[in-house]
């Protein structure tokens, strides 16, 4: 009996290294990492309307569109998505968000107009990139600071405040670089204790 057991603990331990090995294979080839990604902003364009929340017993946040636009690709910032829509607009922002990394801190809300926010295409394709997420960062590369006072987050470079700044969606803002690269990912998501 005991050979037994041991013959089966064998075969679910070789079925436990063959299942890692195969998820390691396909989020290698679902999940890719790009650098140097530019934006493009439009202060004439419209900014995407709807409601960010944050849904605290699954570390994550949700965003209902109130046009019922969702993307066809991700760009991920440690494990949060810009979802891109298939002219290559970012429309909104969603994702496994654990609050337990979140440093808390005051924060200086950088001024931003409403707008729209795209991904230069000389970069990037969503179209190209269908049912792709594209990782800009690894997962917790970035810091994440949240101001319990004024309700907003930081994730990334909360001292990026004299660049480009655009509000491209309801609650959610960019800050980027001369050049367009992404600095810093602003939110200020509804908390929802038990939903």
């Amino acid at each position: 009996m005991l050979e037994g057991l041991i013959r089966a603990s064998n075969k679910t331990l070789e079925s436990c290294r063959i299942g890692c090995l195969l998820k390691r294979i396909y989020f290698s080839l679902k999940f890719y990492q790009v650098s140097n990604l530019q934006f493009i902003i439009e202060l004439d364009g419209q900014m995407n309307l709807g409601e960010l929340s944050y849904i605290r017993k699954e570390s994550s946040l949700a965003f209902e569109p109130y046009d019922g636009r969702h993307g066809c690709s991700t760009l991920i910032i440690n494990d949060i998505e810009l979802v891109v829509g298939d002219e290559n607009t970012v429309l909104f922002t969603e994702g496994y968000f654990p609050e337990q990394f979140w440093v808390k801190s005051k924060l200086n809300i950088p001024e931003s107009k409403p707008g729209k926010l795209s991904v230069d295409r000389k970069f990037f394709s969503a179209k190209e990139n269908e049912g792709m997420s594209i990782r800009l960062t690894q997962p917790a590369e970035w810091e994440v600071t949240h101001d319990p006072f004024s309700g907003w987050i930081c994730i990334g470079d909360k001292f990026a405040v004299g660049n480009k700044v655009i509000e491209y969606c309801s609650r959610q803002k960019v800050v980027l670089s001369e050049e367009g690269e992404l600095l810093s990912l602003w939110i200020k998501p509804h908390i929802k204790m038990d939903v």
